[in-house]
Parts: structure tokens; C-alpha cells; sequence
């Protein structure tokens, strides 16, 4: 039987990890919108957004397919992917893992 070990993480923690979570996500839209303005856009190749997700192509198709993330535009059959929407799609990757181990998470019942 697998040992299970458990961290309690104080909550002003929780909280400043968060935040720091949030302005690294602003930052990203900050700088793709200082880009647009100066007509320079920060877009990924498939390939490049896998390597740095660190998924498979046919993970990152199933998350276009989920609208999960769009792309940007299709050139010679690549398709192409906005920074910020890379992401937003790697936050939400992240999440689902983060949710799925806190569903295997046992609780104490009080009653």
C-alpha cells in the first residue's frame, strides 16, 4: 500500500501564489497588446507550443477541437497561436490536473 504524505499550506500562501499566477498571466496580455500596437505579433507554432507545454500535437489538437484555445491564423498549413491564449490553455491545463488530484483527496466527515 502506497504512503501518502500531506502539506498543509497556510492560506495567505495560497493566496500570494495566486497572485503572483494572475500578474504573470496580465503581464503576457500586456506585452501581446504592446506588440499588436507596434504591428509586431507574438504568435507560436504548433511545435513550439507543445515543446513548451510539454504535450503532444494530438493533445493540443484535441484542445483546439475543445476550444480550449484558438488559433491565431494558418500559414502553409502550420497553424499559429497567440502568447496569451498559450497561457490561458496552460492555466487550464494546470487546473484540471490541480482538481483532479484534490477529487483524490480523502476528507474527514464531522458527523
Amino acid at each position: 500500500m502506497e504512503k501518502k504524505e500531506y502539506v498543509l499550506v497556510e492560506r495567505e500562501t495560497v493566496v500570494q501564489l495566486i497572485k503572483k499566477n494572475y500578474r504573470a498571466m496580465y503581464m503576457i496580455l500586456i506585452l501581446e497588446y504592446v506588440a499588436q500596437q507596434k504591428k509586431a505579433f507574438i504568435t507560436l507554432s504548433a511545435n513550439e507550443v507543445c515543446e513548451i507545454l510539454h504535450i503532444k500535437s494530438l493533445q493540443l489538437d484535441e484542445c483546439r477541437k475543445r476550444k480550449w484555445i484558438k488559433s491565431v491564423r494558418l500559414t502553409d498549413q502550420t497553424f499559429l497561436y497567440s502568447a496569451y491564449d498559450v497561457a490561458l490553455l496552460a492555466e487550464k491545463i494546470r487546473r484540471r490536473k490541480i482538481l483532479r488530484t484534490i477529487a483524490k483527496i480523502p476528507t474527514v466527515n464531522n458527523a
